[in-house]
């Protein structure tokens, strides 16, 4: 509407007295707008929906400020859990965190239907909040968020309002919750993995099972490396979102499918997933799926030896990762970055880039990235070719080796490619004794011993 009749029209409904009533059937009319549209944004015609949202986000954002504001909190937070996937999918974290904050809090009644019943409501908001979080990687608010969604969850599954609805929802915290403290280095599977699988099968919901057969492969691939674990289970949940039509999950597992292929060596297959995952995250406008398969692109260029390329896939992703507010994301990106610099002969830039990575891992709690970061600094050590550095250097991956095993996890394909590379420098720097010897004194630090030693200010020449 052009802006001088909208004024003129807005003056009008003030002076008659309307504007209440204007802005209530507003907010009723897309309320209902967002509500038939997420029912279709895991279907066939996502897209299409996902665009219908982007037209109307203006809109949306009115309604939802006046619900908030009105008091009307029932119908705010029926149009905040309407918009969640939207606001996943399109990268609008922060907003939709600021919005679920608000909506978590809102007091008032329902000024347009009975809504559904409070718990519900709360157990769903904060399943989403901790969905956004755990994107963000603020890992420590997102376990808050799905903890209290669980408990919620499991308390009204054992109530006779235990419907479908809020097995499903219960089952959707349980996955997120296992993924947050997965990232957190506190894998918690034998005790909520079992739960999981319970609450799947009494649902008998095929998109319900493909979402938790991804989710575990997911973990599987990114915390174990298990690639003969993951690929059945990726495979299976891959040809139900193909005939369900997710294309946005369908994307997920092809990306997940091309890390499979990068930990077998295929290179060029792994390409080619990743590519897939590209083109299905350029249809959605999903930053976040594109910024992990520029990654994932940049992985391979950096194993073929094409750093150049590598560079670019890199910046692209590392520059959609800060747009979302991304504090796991950016750091894993600057350590492959530091390991670019590095084969450049930069050591300096190499090293500012690793204590920079590892600041940001330890400021989240992430036990993998630090674990990363340090066998990082170590590379920048071995490259010193003293024996001196060298030792240092294998003192640092020993407590980088013993913080992976700790946590369960192991390093990834290329990084585990650059090391192999640097330890066969340090090891003809230092001779195989003293590098043993000295391997064996990093592996009984703690991980605070091994951040201390991987922060001083220049390793010993």
């Amino acid at each position: 509407m052009l802006e001088t009749i909208r004024e003129y029209a807005l003056e009008r409904l003030a002076e008659r007295g309307e504007m209440g009533e204007a802005q209530r059937a507003h907010a009723e009319y897309f309320l209902a707008f967002a509500e038939w549209a997420a029912s279709f944004l895991r279907g066939p015609g996502q897209v299409a929906w996902f665009e219908a949202l982007d037209g109307e986000l203006a809109n949306l954002r009115v309604a939802l400020a006046w619900l908030l504001d009105s008091g009307v909190a029932t119908e705010a937070r029926r149009l905040t859990w309407a918009l969640h996937w939207f606001w996943h999918v399109r990268g609008h974290l922060s907003e939709g965190r600021g919005w679920i904050d608000r909506a978590l809090t809102a007091e008032g009644g329902s000024a347009l239907t009975d809504g559904v019943p409070i718990r519900l409501e709360e157990a769903r908001l904060r399943y989403a909040a901790g969905l956004l979080a755990v994107v963000q990687g603020d890992l420590v608010e997102a376990q808050a968020h799905l903890e209290e969604s669980v408990a919620l969850g499991r308390a009204l599954v054992e109530t006779a309002s235990g419907d479908a609805e809020a097995r499903r929802y219960l089952v959707r915290a349980l996955e997120q919750l296992l993924r947050t403290l997965g990232l957190r280095g506190e894998p918690f599977f034998p005790t909520l993995g079992p739960e999981v699988l319970d609450q799947v099968r009494i649902l008998g919901d095929r998109c319900i099972s493909a979402e938790v057969d991804f989710s575990y492969a997911r973990g599987f691939l990114g915390a174990f490396g298990d690639a003969a674990s993951a690929q059945p289970l990726l495979l299976n949940a891959q040809a139900t979102f193909r005939e369900l039509g997710d294309l946005w999950f369908l994307a997920q597992v092809r990306n997940d499918l091309g890390m499979i292929a990068l930990l077998e060596g295929d290179q060029r297959q792994a390409g080619r997933c990743f590519e897939e995952a590209l083109a299905a995250a350029l249809a959605l406008k999903d930053q976040a799926l594109e910024a992990m398969a520029c990654n994932n692109l940049g992985e391979v260029a950096r194993l073929a030896g094409d750093d150049s390329e590598a560079a670019t896939r890199y910046e692209r992703s590392e520059r959609l990762y800060r747009d979302m507010g991304s504090h796991v994301e950016v750091p894993r990106l600057l350590q492959s970055r530091g390991y670019l610099a590095l084969r450049a002969g930069d050591s300096k830039r190499a090293r500012a880039q690793f204590a920079e990575s590892l600041a940001q891992f330890r400021a989240v709690g992430q036990q993998r990235g630090i674990a990363e970061a340090i066998a990082g600094l170590a590379a920048v050590a071995a490259q010193m070719g003293t024996p001196a550095a060298a030792l240092d250097a294998a003192r640092l991956w020993a407590g980088s080796d013993a913080a992976h095993a700790a946590g369960g996890t192991r390093p990834w394909p290329v990084d585990q490619a650059e090391r192999s590379h640097y330890e066969r420098v340090a090891r003809a720097a230092a001779g195989p004794q003293a590098y043993d010897d000295a391997a064996r004194v990093g592996a009984a630090w703690s991980l605070e011993d091994a951040v201390s030693e991987a922060l001083r200010t220049e390793p010993r020449r």
